[in-house]
C-alpha cells in the first residue's frame, strides 16, 4: 500500500487557512472599493434609478414611491421633509424602471 497520498492530507488544514485569510481581504478589498449607498434626499434617489427629481415627485404621487415603505414624512417648521429609506429603494430598484 501506498502512503505517499496521506502526505498530502495534512496539507489540506493550512490551505483552508489560506483560502480563509484571502476571502477576508476579497471581503475587506469590496468594502472599500464599493462605497455606501446612502440614499436619503430625493435628489440621490434620482440619481441612483436614473430619474429626474421631477419623476421621484411624480413616483411619490401616483404611489410608486409608497409612505412608511420608501420614503418617511417629518414635519419640521412647517415645512414637510421626506426622508428616504435606503434598504427599500434598493431592494425594489428593478420596479421603478
Amino acid at each position: 500500500m501506498n502512503y505517499a497520498a496521506f502526505e498530502y492530507l495534512e496539507l489540506i488544514p493550512k490551505l483552508l487557512n489560506e483560502v480563509t485569510s484571502l476571502r477576508e481581504k476579497v471581503i475587506d478589498l469590496e468594502n472599500i472599493i464599493t462605497p455606501e449607498i446612502h440614499l436619503i434626499k430625493k435628489i440621490d434617489v434620482a440619481r441612483y434609478l436614473g430619474k429626474s427629481y421631477n419623476s421621484i415627485n411624480n413616483m411619490i404621487d401616483d404611489g410608486r414611491l409608497k409612505e412608511n415603505i420608501h420614503y418617511k414624512k417629518h414635519i419640521k417648521d412647517n415645512k414637510v421633509k421626506i426622508e428616504f429609506i435606503t434598504n427599500a429603494i434598493i431592494k425594489d430598484k428593478d420596479k421603478f424602471k
